[in-house]
């Protein structure tokens, strides 16, 4: 379980039900700028292909789902 930065709640352990990861979740664990992780996920923008690669098996290992109201 990772430390989502919100006092009392972790990644999957608010009261037994999951919290989706987000985006700010991703760009923290790839090591990128939430910025970054945008861009390589939405393919605009230059990133170069190596971090596009690691911020997208980032999200994936995290099952990071875009919101659908961004």
């Amino acid at each position: 379980m990772t430390d989502t930065g919100r006092a009392g709640e972790e990644r999957g352990a608010v009261d037994g039900a999951t919290v989706p990861a987000t985006l700010v979740d991703v760009a923290r664990a790839a090591g990128v700028s939430t910025a970054t992780a945008s861009r390589a996920m939405t393919g605009k923008g230059k990133v170069s292909d190596a971090t596009r690669r690691r911020v997208q098996e980032t999200a994936a290992q995290l099952d990071y789902q875009p919101s659908e109201a961004a």
